[in-house]
C-alpha cells in the first residue's frame, strides 16, 4: 500500500498541532473587568465628518491608532454630562505617568449645536481637560456615528420652558481599528474604569 496517505495524515497532524502551539501564544483572553462591557464581536464604524471645537474635522481615521472613550452630551446638560466629563478627568489624573494613557483619548461629542458653538463646547471641555476632544456636528453629520453606536437623543422643552436634550449616557469604547468594541455604563466610578482601561491596552 502507498505510504502517501500516511504522509498526508501526518502533515495534517504536525499543521494541527503547530496551530494550537501558536493559538496558545498568539490568542489573549479576554482581561477581567469590573466596569467595561465588552461586545461578543466588535462593529465597524461608517466614515463621518464631524467639526472640531478647538478647529478642522475629526473623522473616523481619527479614532484609529488609539482606544477612544466616545461620550454624547450637551454644554448646558445640568447633571449626568458635567459628571461623565468630571470621570474622564479623573481617569486621566488616574493614569498620569502609566503608558496606558498614551494609548487612550477622549471625545465629548455635543447633540446640541445650536446652543453649543464651537468655542463654547471648546471652552466647556477644556475646563475638565484640555485632552478631551470636543466635537459638534449638525443631526445629518451626527447621524451616521449616532446610528452606528446606538446612541440616542431628543430635544424638547422642560417644564420651565427651557431647551432640554435626553440622551443616551454611557460612554461607548472604539478600538484602534475604528470599531466599537463595548460600553462604560453609569455609575462611571473613575477608579475601576482607570483600572480596566490599563488592563485593556497592556493585555
Amino acid at each position: 500500500m502507498s505510504r502517501l496517505p500516511w504522509l498526508f495524515v501526518l502533515a495534517a497532524t504536525l499543521a494541527a498541532f503547530a496551530g494550537f502551539m501558536v493559538s496558545r501564544y498568539v490568542a489573549k483572553p479576554a482581561p477581567e473587568l469590573s466596569s467595561l462591557t465588552l461586545y461578543g464581536e466588535a462593529r465597524a464604524l461608517p466614515e463621518f465628518t464631524l467639526e472640531r471645537a478647538a478647529g478642522g474635522e475629526f473623522g473616523l481615521a481619527d479614532l484609529r491608532g488609539k482606544l477612544s472613550l466616545v461620550f454624547f452630551g450637551f454644554t448646558h446638560c445640568p447633571d449626568v454630562c458635567p459628571t461623565t466629563l468630571a470621570t474622564m478627568r479623573e481617569i486621566e489624573t488616574r493614569l498620569q505617568g502609566d503608558p496606558a494613557l498614551a494609548r487612550l483619548q477622549m471625545v465629548f461629542v455635543s447633540v446640541d449645536p445650536e446652543r453649543d458653538s464651537a468655542a463654547d463646547l471648546q471652552q466647556y471641555a477644556a475646563a475638565f481637560s484640555p485632552a478631551i476632544i470636543a466635537l459638534r456636528g449638525e443631526d445629518a453629520a451626527l447621524e451616521p456615528l449616532t446610528r452606528s453606536i446606538g446612541v440616542v437623543y431628543q430635544r424638547r422643552i422642560d417644564e420651565s420652558g427651557q431647551p432640554m436634550v435626553d440622551h443616551s449616557v454611557q460612554i461607548s469604547l472604539i478600538d484602534p481599528n475604528g470599531h466599537m468594541i463595548g460600553v462604560i455604563r453609569p455609575p462611571h466610578q473613575g477608579e475601576q474604569i482607570a483600572a480596566d482601561l490599563r488592563r485593556l491596552v497592556t493585555q
